[in-house]
């Protein structure tokens, strides 16, 4: 297995995309709880209704402010501080999309 990336308290990131024809990112859900999750790129808003569900983070600065570990001392969440708002990752994803600046 290759090396895992590894984020830690304090560390600076920066949302990345999956290269290819559909680019794949994480978006921040503002409704419900207050996770990234695995979406498709977009620049504007598409959700066109009074409340938006989803943001695109592409590209988007945030801070590592927690990390939840198992027993095995293997991050499982990744809390991460962009401007104002604080959004929940989990690892797998975390070390997929974030690049530690």
């Amino acid at each position: 297995m290759g090396q895992q990336k590894t984020f830690n308290k304090g560390d600076l990131v920066e949302v990345t995309f999956q290269e290819g024809t559909r680019q794949w990112t994480l978006c921040a859900r503002h409704v419900g709880p207050r996770t990234l999750d695995e979406c498709l790129a977009f620049d504007e808003n598409v959700d066109n209704g009074p409340h938006s569900v989803y943001e695109c983070m592409k590209g988007k600065l945030g801070l590592v402010t927690n990390i939840v570990l198992n027993k095995l001392d293997q991050p499982l969440l990744y809390e991460i501080s962009f401007s104002n708002d604080i959004f929940y990752c989990k690892s797998i994803l975390a070390h997929k999309y974030l690049r530690k600046l």
